[in-house]
This record gives structure tokens, C-alpha cells and sequence, in this order.
């Protein structure tokens, strides 16, 4: 059972009103027949049916008899209950019924061990518990046929006996003469829908299909051929002079509705992978992929969405087929691999960014190409639905062709800020941060904590103090901790710092637990903080601090020649609260004159692009 009916005309071009959606044209016929029979008779036709399994589309899983947009039934779990109702026998026990003898282990229903594992678990390790509607369509198929052993032997014996039984089957002797049977064997279902509609072209077959463009092989009644519509033209991919040459930006589809932007460059293991965000018009979900052989089949998608609380969500799935929505990687015996997933909705549009390597070895996943252009595919919900098992409809998809492969070579390090005389002046926060030099500064050590969160720093020559730089994809607040006892907030030192009318402010504050943490100056010890600086661009705040490395003051941790334990949080607002998921923590030596080598821990999601 497909989500979408697809209707064309007779150049198989979709009509003007779209194809059909199956969960909303549920007991509604004059819906359905809205634009008549042809167009769903050669979208029937020119359609690919989808495999018998376990994997039913959403429109009958979540949607059936959908009440008026709020969910539905799910019709396997009917099937199921039905089965019981009826005293229908197991699954071990039909096979035996028909002669195929009991399986003892799972594993022998099928060699998907995704789907074992599945089984198993479902029915307490028990194969003589599984509901035969289960075992059946778990099966793996008989050799030419589209189904398992118990419903192949089921049907063949059911129909061999409707047949056999039948007194007036075309077939028996002398219901027809040779020349009529003849006439009746060489009849095709494409010549009855020509017979009987006002369908003029249809594909040489109308009940098989290939992955290709299956108006390829059309004809019309008069025998001449459908002329396939050429695709449409890819939008040119256009560099975005405003970010440095590091992210690349192309509008997949135009009037600000759906933009890409992208960074390709080599991961810390050495391995290609993109740094991607989309920006959508669009409150519902997004998707975008590595476009499979046949389009969304066999497709690598990511979708995803930013729910009410503005905490956002991707993940990673597998394209089953075209009119079935993908299911996930994780659900089917692949990986999750997506990384440092962050978004935002703002002003109508959904943002959402994640990373990916070119290459993950998950048979779930597909390549990014290396070495040209990878053809990608695309979609939102226009409904503004995060339920991601929702068709996106007729208009809101695309495909395109992008140049992951083009990588991008990072900006110059920002220097450090010039000396700091003995009686520093007062200062504003309102201080611009040092001009680029012309060399890199040697003593510089940068670090990309996680996608969109930098930390930067560089001893001071007196070997006493330290600058540190933040630089976060927020327009909010932005903070850092030196050595928590627990790796998170408790007792630990804290530098918070925000941007705000073009002012920069930093607090070093402390932390007791995990409640908002206060400036030291109001828990009994001293502002240590030697001098400060910061600036908001293009979407990202960069704070810098210079503090020294080893204080009197209780309410500081000291900087030491080792390893040690820092966190790290930001907010969308210059407020300090309470920062969700968009948190991280990591192991530093901050002193070591070596190249700096970072473990990090477990983080939520990081924001990515510059704002638009």
C-alpha cells in the first residue's frame, strides 16, 4: 500500500492538482474521482508496488481511517488482533498445516538480523508465539515470487482451488473455442483501460516497472511515442561572499524557501565529512539526502525538526521506497550517524545543522561523492507537521546536484590581544578585538570544541597568564568552566560572557551546583579577570578574556601543566539561563606547548551558520 497515488497525464507529467494522498482521501470517492479515473490509472501503472514485508507506509501504520488530521489506526496491529479474534493458529502451526514443517530458531524465518533481533524481542524468544500475519510477511521471499514460503504455498493452494472448483473458468473444456481463447490470453489490462477510459499512452506493460523513467517505453493508441519531459534545470551553485570562503551557500529552490549551506573539510579521524545546514520556510519537518537509484529509493535521509520547547531534532534515515515514509537506520540494522545536530526556528524559518562523514560504512548510508558533484534530494512538510511519517506533498520536494567535494580552506587564526601594561585602563567590554596580522601567531592554539563552538588560547609572555577566545555560532550568551568536580557545573570556575548592543560583557562567576551560577563578587571572592573584549558577527560571538593562571581567590580553579576537565555551554539569549542540550564538556591541557589534543564528551546540539 503506497502514502501517495500518484496521478499524470498522458505524458506522464503530474496534473495540476497534484497526486493523491492516501490518508486523507480515506472513504472520501468524490476526493479521490475529483479529477476522474485516467490519471490514477496511469499513475497505477506507471508506479512501482512495494515489497511484502513487515515495513507498512504510514498512511495505513499511523493513519488509518485518519480522523480528520489527528492520527489514525494502525492496520497491521487490526490484522494482528483480527487473526487472534478468528482463531487463526501461529505461525509454526499454519506452516505445518501446509506441509512446510516448524521452524525451531528465528533465524530461520529470515536472514535480516535487524529483524530477528525484532522478532525476538516482540515475542519473548518464543517462535511458537509469533501471529502468522507477522511470521508471513517476515519471511524471506520464495525465489521468483514476491512473497515467503506460508503465504506463497497459502495462495497458490487457495487459488488452484477457486480455479479447480469454478465450472465457468474461461479455461474449461468448452467454455470458448481456440480462436476466443486465444483472443482472451493475447488480451492485456493496458488494452482494457484503453477499451474502457479516455487514456490514450501507457507503458508496453502496465504491471511491471523498472527503476528507470517508465514513459520511456510509452505508446498511444495510435502507435506513436510518449516523449519523456526533460528534468527540471539544477539551480547553478553560487559561492556566499560573506563567509570567508569556509561555508558555501546555494538556493535549492528559490524566494528564500529552501537554502543550503555546507563546509566540507577533513574530520579530526582524518576522514571527509560536511558540516550542512537548511534553512527552510517552513514550521514542519525538513528532509534532505544522497539521492538513491531510483530517487527516494533506496535514498540516505536526514530529517528532522524544531519542536515547541526550540530544542531540534534529526536523525538519520533509509529511503524504503517512493510512496513509503524512511524508516530509520537504527530500526533496520544500520547506525546513527549524524553528529553536532543543532537548529532553531526564527521568523518562519526552520534551521537545522548537522554533520556527516563523506563515508560512514553503514549499508544504510550512501557516499558523498569526493570527487564531483553528489545528487541530492530534497523536501519540508508544508503542512507544518513535525511528524516526519507525513508525505510532503506535491510541490514541496526537489533534487539537486551539490559540491560537497569543493572543501574549503579555514580562515587565518584571530591573533591575540597586544600586551597588557602593569596598570591596565579601565575598561568598557567595548574594546574591538585585535586586526588580523599578517603571519600566523605560532603561540596560538585553536581547537573546534564542536561544530560552531571554538576555543582558542595563547600563554602570555610573562608565563603567568593566559588569553582565552570563544568564538560560538549564538547571538546569546556563551560560557566556559575550568575543572567541575563532576564534569558538568558542580563547583566549578565559570567565565560567562554576552554581546549586546555592541557592548561585551564578562562575569567570572562560579558555580555550586547546577543552578544558574553567579559572579564571584557576589559569593564573597574577586573578579580576577584581567582584561575582556568581544564582538557579535554575522551570527557568531566571539568573547576574549585574559585572566591569570593561578588565583588566591576561593572561587577560582587554577590553570596547571596537565590535563584537565573544561565545559562549556551557550544561549540564545544575552540573559543567562538554563542551556538545555547546547552543552558540551572536554579534557584539555591548556599549557602544554605542544599541538593541543582534546578529548570531548558527550555534547547536545551546536548552532552552525552565520545568520541569514
Amino acid at each position: 500500500v503506497s502514502e501517495v497515488y500518484r496521478r499524470v497525464d498522458d505524458a506522464g507529467v503530474e496534473i495540476l492538482s497534484g497526486h493523491l494522498l492516501l490518508f486523507n482521501t480515506y472513504y472520501s470517492p468524490s476526493r479521490a474521482m475529483s479529477e476522474g479515473i485516467d490519471p490514477l490509472l496511469r499513475g497505477l501503472a506507471t508506479s512501482q508496488k512495494h515489497e511484502v514485508d513487515v515495513h507498512f507506509s504510514a498512511a495505513v501504520h499511523h493513519y488509518l481511517n485518519n480522523h480528520n488530521g489527528l492520527g489514525g489506526e494502525d492496520l497491521l496491529a487490526r490484522s494482528i488482533q483480527r487473526g487472534r479474534d478468528h482463531g487463526i493458529p501461529d505461525y509454526n502451526s499454519c506452516r505445518e498445516a501446509l506441509g512446510l514443517g516448524r521452524f525451531r530458531a528465528f533465524e530461520q524465518i529470515t536472514a535480516r538480523e535487524y529483524l530477528v533481533a525484532q522478532l525476538k524481542e516482540a515475542y519473548n524468544n518464543d517462535i511458537n508465539s509469533v501471529d502468522a500475519i507477522v511470521g508471513g510477511l517476515a519471511e524471506d521471499h520464495v525465489y521468483g515470487s514476491d512473497l515467503g514460503e506460508l503465504f506463497y504455498h497459502s495462495l497458490k493452494d487457495q487459488f488452484t482451488r477457486l480455479r479447480d472448483g469454478d465450472r465457468l473458468f474461461f479455461e474449461s473444456a468448452g467454455a470458448f473455442t481456440s480462436e476466443q481463447l486465444t483472443s482472451l490470453w493475447s488480451t492485456r489490462i493496458r488494452d482494457l483501460i484503453f477499451l474502457n477510459t479516455e487514456v490514450h499512452c501507457l507503458p508496453q506493460n502496465v504491471l511491471m516497472q523498472g527503476d528507470g523513467d517508465p514513459w520511456a517505453t510509452a505508446t498511444c493508441r495510435d502507435g506513436s511515442r510518449v516523449t519523456p519531459q526533460p528534468p527540471p534545470p539544477e539551480p547553478p551553485l553560487e559561492e556566499d561572499s560573506d563567509v570567508d570562503e569556509v561555508f558555501r551557500t546555494t538556493e535549492l529552490v528559490g524566494e528564500d524557501q529552501y537554502q543550503l549551506t555546507w563546509r566540507s573539510k577533513t574530520g579530526a579521524d582524518g576522514v571527509l565529512e560536511a558540516h550542512i545546514s537548511l534553512r527552510v520556510k517552513a514550521a514542519g519537518w525538513v528532509g534532505f539526502g544522497v539521492e538513491g537509484p531510483g530517487g527516494m529509493q533506496e535514498a540516505d535521509i536526514v530529517m528532522g525538526y524544531v519542536d515547541d520547547e526550540g530544542i531540534a531534532w534529526a536523525r538519520d534515515y533509509y529511503g524504503v521506497g517512493p510512496g513509503v515514509a524512511p524508516e530509520l537506520d537504527s530500526a533496520i540494522g544500520g547506525t546513527e550517524d549524524l553528529r553536532n545536530v543543532a537548529g532553531a526556528f526564527v521568523d518562519g524559518f526552520t534551521i537545522l545543522n548537522f554533520t556527516k562523514k563523506f563515508h560512514t560504512g553503514d549499508p544504510f548510508d550512501l557516499d558523498i561523492n569526493a570527487q564531483d558533484a553528489t545528487p541530492v534530494i530534497f523536501s519540508w512538510n508544508s503542512a507544518d507537521s513535525v511528524d516526519t511519517s507525513q508525505y510532503h506533498g506535491n510541490t514541496a520536494r526537489g533534487k539537486s546536484s551539490v559540491a560537497f567535494h569543493l572543501l574549503a580552506e579555514d580562515p587565518p587564526p584571530i591573533p591575540p590581544p597586544p600586551s597588557i601594561p602593569d596598570s591596565p585602563p579601565a575598561l568598557t567590554g567595548n574594546e574591538p578585538l585585535s586586526p588580523p596580522p599578517s603571519e600566523p601567531v605560532s603561540g596560538l592554539k585553536s581547537v573546534e570544541l564542536v561544530n560552531g563552538f571554538t576555543l582558542e588560547w595563547e600563554l602570555g609572555e610573562s608565563g603567568e597568564d593566559i588569553m582565552i577566545r570563544m568564538i560560538v555560532a549564538t547571538t546569546g550568551w556563551v560560557g566556559l568552566g575550568i575543572e567541575p568536580d563532576d564534569g558538568g557545573m558542580s563547583n566549578c570556575d565559570m567565565i560567562m560572557g554576552h554581546v549586546e548592543n555592541g557592548v561585551a560583557s564578562v562575569t567570572d562567576a562560579w558555580a555550586d551546583g547546577y543552578a544558574t551560577p553567579s559572579a564571584d563578587t557576589d559569593q564573597g571572592g574577586t573578579d580576577d579577570i584581567i582584561s575582556f573584549s568581544g564582538e557579535l558577527n554575522g551570527g557568531f560571538t566571539t568573547i576574549e578574556f585574559v585572566r591569570k593562571l593561578v588565583s588566591a581567590d576561593g572561587k577560582d580553579k587554577n590553570i596547571e601543566d596537565r590535563v584537565q576537565s573544561i565545559s562549556f555551554a551557550w544561549g540564545d539569549t544575552a540573559e543567562w539561563g538554563y542551556h538545555g542540550t547546547k552543552k558540551g564538556k572536554a579534557e584539555v591541557n591548556l599549557m602544554s606547548a605542544d599541538d593541543p589534543s582534546v578529548t570531548v564528551g558527550a555534547t547536545g546540539p551546536v548552532p552552525m551558520i552565520k545568520n541569514h
